[in-house]
């Protein structure tokens, strides 16, 4: 695949190693962060069935 001359020249004042590495940190970024909204919301679902329903659960770790 051949560039155009306009791409080339775009291309030449880009890093390409920077940009890369520069859109893990990123991405590993949005793991992150996802990661930690799941464990929040299991936590939530966690307090919300202990609010809602604390006699089943002493039941079930009263054994």
């Amino acid at each position: 695949m051949k560039l155009s001359k306009e791409d080339a020249a775009r291309l030449k004042d880009i890093d390409i190693i920077e940009q890369t590495r520069a859109a893990r940190r990123d991405s590993m970024n949005l793991l992150d962060e996802q990661g930690l909204a799941a464990l929040a919301l299991a936590v939530a679902n966690i307090l919300d069935k202990i609010i809602k329903e604390p006699e089943s659960i002493i039941k079930e770790y009263a054994k």
